[in-house]
């Protein structure tokens, strides 16, 4: 069922859910977009609703072939949503589950499209703080690449910082997925760029070796080892 969100677009088709909220196929002035509608606990704090139109400017941007692209933000009642380019794709995740492992001419290749755009949000000021395959888009209609690789986007700039307060922080502790979180945010520390390189790194492993590095078993015990384990080398 269609939906209204503000004045300009409208959300026709749920196309995925995640921990921060729904996104949809939606319609704006331009033609086709992708609507991502937070959570409603997210949109009813007022101190988030704050960050969101700080951020604003950071967000809209931040144009990069390689780089979901922002935009405009929507704050409208019950409302508060990013919207974002469409890209006619699937994410690496499903190419993962599906392929397990990926040829080390790909897996680079789909890297390399991702630390090119890091590159340039970093250069912007703009940190991710969760690099994952959930997080990165292929577009199925774009050129294919080394070892059959699509041209790879990264998405969801910008929600991680949004939902990160110290009220919400005291009560989830860490915000990120704990398979490819930094040691320096495991220990407290600020979020830097380095953050995301990490992550990165553990993404092009994962995609090698299928599976990450410190993953299986509970959360607390993943995150412990990334500080204090070191990464078994590939063969």
């Amino acid at each position: 069922m269609a939906r209204k969100i503000g004045s300009r677009y409208t959300a026709h088709q749920i196309l995925g859910r995640g921990s921060a909220g729904t996104v949809w196929l939606g319609e704006g002035p331009d033609g086709p977009v992708a609507v991502k509608l937070l959570r409603e606990d997210l949109a009813s704090d007022q101190e988030l609703v704050g960050r969101f139109v700080q951020e604003r400017t950071a967000l809209l941007g931040l144009e990069h072939p390689n780089v979901v692209c922002v935009r405009d933000l929507v704050v409208d009642g019950n409302d508060l949503a990013l919207v974002m380019d469409l890209v006619r794709g699937t994410d690496l995740r499903t190419r993962l589950e599906r392929e397990r492992r990926l040829a080390p001419e790909a897996a680079v290749a789909i890297v390399a499209d991702v630390a090119d755009g890091l590159a340039a949000a970093h250069a912007a000021g703009v940190v991710h703080r969760d690099v994952k395959p959930e997080n990165v888009l292929l577009d199925m209609q774009g050129p294919l690449g080394p070892g059959g690789a699509h041209p790879a986007l990264l998405t969801d700039f910008g929600v991680a910082k949004l939902i990160d307060s110290p009220k919400r922080t005291r009560a989830t502790k860490i915000i990120g997925t704990p398979d490819y979180l930094a040691p320096e945010i495991v220990e407290g520390l600020p979020p830097r760029a380095a953050v995301d390189i990490y992550a990165l790194a553990t993404v092009l492993y994962e995609l090698l070796a299928g599976f990450t590095p410190f993953g299986g078993g509970h959360p607390g015990a993943v995150l412990r080892r990334h500080v204090t384990e070191t990464v078994v080398p590939l063969p």
